[in-house]
């Protein structure tokens, strides 16, 4: 078990680790920060179970602390040791769970005491999440079980004999039987938007977004979930779900419009916790030797229902869109490419596409024949001016907005706004007499105290990062890293001989939020660190002071 010690009083801590036998508590490892910046590295990192801090320090109160600790749900148990005799603190640490209100100066018996409170309720805190970690470990192995023979069953390409899925569900241990029909609905999540033509997600965290879809799925379904029912991520990217639900007899007759109304539900609800937009399909009734069969009628909806999003589609009333296409007026919109037109640009993709959806002549066939006369248009439009274009066009966000271009209208206009802002924002730039690392240069000078990496720089310039790294050696001789680092250092010697600002909120000012990491890069460029920095140069400035 080990504890945390969080005061910017050196004396304090020094006195508690003294003071007290941290081995006959129970406690191995005793980890000594003075502000929570550092405190929260090491929860994140170090199994953390008890928490000593005081509450007025820089950077944040140990009030601001526990509160972090509790959004994030660690289990740890908080004395607060603090020369502060104030209610309103002390009714704060109560609303946040805090074990014990200690106020300085310290008597280390009372302390010892608490610790000991402290460590036990920790120990049976441990207890129980060990008790119940092995009764949901239970119910996670069952529901994995069912995930992985699904998932591998959706893989393969041919049914099984009766054999083999006989021995595969005794294998599992799954009480399914060859005869038992299950209906599939497949679900898709658009929680993306471009915003300053960068890829933004509707909720703050994916992985929570998927999480909380997962949640509220089983939340909205519940009524006709069985214990062997499942939901599977087939592809994250695209944000594509299956469900498989066990068809019970009796309901056969009425499933599918209780699964319609459970869809419509689930939208309203995805439409308002994660700010994202949701089509669900839900297919027939299959046995295992029929599951195969549906699912590919129900993957080919999906595919050739373009005007979907916030919409329920069923494969029994399902008829396929039948279409030619019509080529759209390509010299029209190459005109506004050169005139710089981007909304018209857009505004006529838009224009075009919602007319085919609303006379029912847009499918799969017809968008993706579409996105290949744009895609093809713009490469020469940038041909044309010089640019590579295979070289602009690339990397994460091009892969997903490409990929998710084909599944609806939105999708597809969000595409063609990256694909023109992309292409017109570097032919400008390609014209102009700054190079490309006297704007990147600029752009650190004035934003170098934020979160800046090679990937983010390179898109300003919209290049290949590992290209701009390159380009930027040549014309400055140094590297993106240092000259970053460089610029930081120069200020935080700036502040440290004209400020009385603390080395740790020098250290946050320049961008270095670890104040380890921070000392150590500030002596590898100046020789001494940035205490020995100040004071040196003080030194040196008060002596001129004192011969003139």
């Amino acid at each position: 078990m080990n504890i945390l010690l969080v005061d910017d009083d050196r004396f304090v801590l020094s006195a508690l680790n003294q003071n007290m036998n941290w081995e006959a508590l129970g406690l191995k490892e005793v980890f000594m920060v003075s502000n929570i910046s550092q405190a929260k590295e090491i929860i994140k990192e170090k199994p953390v179970h008890i928490l000593i801090t005081d509450i007025d320090m820089p950077q944040g109160t140990g009030i601001d602390l526990l509160s972090w600790i509790r959004e994030n749900n660690y289990d740890i148990q908080t004395i607060f040791l603090t020369n502060y005799a104030d209610f309103s603190f002390a009714q704060k640490a109560v609303e946040l769970q805090s074990l014990e209100y200690y106020l300085k100066p310290i008597q280390f018996d009372k302390l010892n005491l608490i610790i000991k409170k402290a460590v036990k309720k920790a120990e049976s805190a441990r207890q129980t999440k060990k008790a119940l970690s092995i009764s949901n470990m239970w119910e996670d192995i069952k529901t994995n079980i069912s995930e992985h023979f699904w998932m591998a069953y959706i893989k393969q390409e041919n049914t099984y004999t009766e054999e083999e899925l006989k021995h595969q569900l005794n294998k599992n241990h799954l009480s399914y039987k060859k005869t038992d029909e299950f209906v599939t609905v497949l679900f898709d999540l658009y929680s993306i938007t471009l915003s300053h033509n960068n890829i933004k997600c509707c909720y703050q965290d994916e992985k929570k977004l998927n999480t909380g879809f997962y949640n509220t799925f089983h939340e909205v379904f519940a009524g006709v979930l069985s214990p062997y029912d499942i939901l599977l991520e087939l592809n994250p990217v695209s944000g594509n779900f299956i469900a498989i639900l066990r068809c019970d007899k009796s309901m056969e007759d009425k499933l599918l419009t209780v699964l319609s109304d459970y869809c419509e539900k689930l939208i309203a609800l995805v439409n308002k916790k994660f700010s994202s937009s949701l089509s669900c399909y839900i297919g027939l009734p299959a046995t295992f030797d029929t599951f195969h069969y549906r699912l590919q009628q129900l993957r080919s909806m999906n595919e050739n229902i373009i005007d979907c999003r916030n919409r329920v589609f069923l494969l029994s009333s399902y008829v396929p869109v039948t279409a030619d296409y019509m080529v759209p007026n390509l010299k029209l919109l190459d005109e506004y490419l050169r005139l710089e037109k981007h909304s018209l640009f857009t505004e006529y993709c838009e224009d075009y596409l919602f007319t085919l959806s609303q006379s029912k002549k847009l499918n799969y066939t017809v968008i993706a024949s579409f996105q290949i006369d744009i895609i093809q248009l713009i490469y020469y439009f940038l041909k044309e001016k010089g640019i590579l274009a295979h070289k602009l066009i690339q990397g994460r966000t091009n892969d997903i907005l490409l990929e998710l271009s084909v599944k609806s209208v939105e999708n597809m206009i969000m595409y063609i706004s990256y694909l023109v802002c992309t292409s017109l924002d570097y032919a400008k730039f390609s014209a102009s007499q700054k190079s490309v690392a006297s704007i990147i240069c600029d752009y650190i000078d004035i934003h170098f105290t934020e979160d800046i990496s090679r990937n983010s720089l390179a898109e300003i310039v919209y290049l290949d990062p590992d290209y701009t790294a390159r380009l930027f050696k040549k014309e400055t001789g140094s590297s993106l890293v240092n000259y970053i680092i460089k610029k930081r250092i120069a200020t935080a010697k700036d502040l440290l001989v004209n400020t009385d600002l603390s080395v740790n909120l020098i250290s946050d000012k320049v961008g270095y939020g670890n104040y380890s990491y921070f000392t150590k890069l500030f002596k590898k460029e100046t020789g001494v660190t940035p205490v020995d920095y100040r004071r040196i140069n003080k030194e040196t400035i008060n002596s001129r002071i004192t011969k003139n």
